[in-house]
């Protein structure tokens, strides 16, 4: 969690042009907040479907990265 948070700040605060920076300790709250009722289930099988379209959502995502590189290389090799 103390890496999702260093993460968390680095890419907002990147994001935000230096504004909201140094919020290391909310993002680990707020990570810790959604983790550990996930952690408490005895089984991930109510998950199964949020994982199947995260999945989808990951293919369709390197799908389109794909289409767009081999067009600006095609524009412009």
């Amino acid at each position: 969690m103390i890496f999702i948070g260093t993460q968390l700040d680095q890419v907002i605060c990147l994001e935000s042009q230096q504004d909201y920076c140094n919020n290391k300790n909310i993002y680990i709250i707020v990570s810790a907040i959604i983790l550990v009722p996930v952690s408490w289930l005895k089984t991930f099988g109510c998950l199964s479907y949020i994982s199947l379209f995260a999945n989808f959502s990951i293919v369709f995502a390197l799908i389109v990265i794909m289409i767009y590189s081999e067009k600006s290389y095609v524009d412009e090799p």
